[in-house]
């Protein structure tokens, strides 16, 4: 337990560091952060899932996509299962028991993207996962507090280092001594 804990004290910000890159590098390349809240795609996509969602042209059926539902402010992560012959696109969700039905047509253009990797089970820790229920802010507060705890634990190993430093004994030099003809000479 204790090994435990000495690693995540020595490495909890390079973890922090690691996944808050992947979210900046995740934002540079234009993928969007989606957050799964319900279950209508379990398995495949569990409750609390971070999706990544990058615009694309070239739809496919099997494709998982973002939408915003039509008519609605609703964002929905479900799977592309057809083209209608009017244009509009078929979905739906993995676990529910018939395909999603559309009062309005769902085109292209309620399209927000499709999804091209997602995080699972570290889901809540990852900033990605703040980032989608709080926005930018959340961000901020959590690179501050990335930053907090980094100078802490850096006081904390100089601290320590200091205190062993103080310590440690010092050998006390010797003073010089006058030999016959009153030199002085080192001992």
């Amino acid at each position: 337990m204790q090994k435990m804990k000495t690693f995540l004290r020595r490495n909890a910000y390079v973890l922090f560091f690691v996944l808050f890159t992947g979210v900046v590098v995740a934002t540079l390349l234009n993928y969007q952060l989606i957050r799964i809240d319900g279950g209508s795609m379990e398995p495949s996509l569990p409750r609390g899932s971070i999706v990544f969602v990058q615009p694309s042209e070239d739809l496919k059926v099997g494709d998982i996509i973002t939408f915003q539902e039509p008519g609605t402010s609703k964002i929905v992560t479900h799977r592309l299962i057809g083209f209608e012959d009017n244009g509009s696109l078929q979905t739906w969700g993995d676990a529910n028991p018939s395909p999603d039905q559309h009062n309005i047509p769902l085109l292209r253009s309620d399209v927000k993207g499709e999804m091209r990797f997602a995080a699972f089970a570290y889901s809540f820790l990852s900033p990605a996962y703040w980032i989608s229920i709080r926005g930018i802010a959340s961000l901020a507060v959590i690179a501050l507090a990335a930053i907090a705890i980094t100078v802490v634990l850096i006081r904390a190993h100089l601290r320590k280092k200091s205190e062993r430093a103080v310590n440690t004994p010092v050998e006390e030099t010797p003073e010089p001594t006058r030999d016959e003809s009153h030199e002085l000479t080192p001992v």
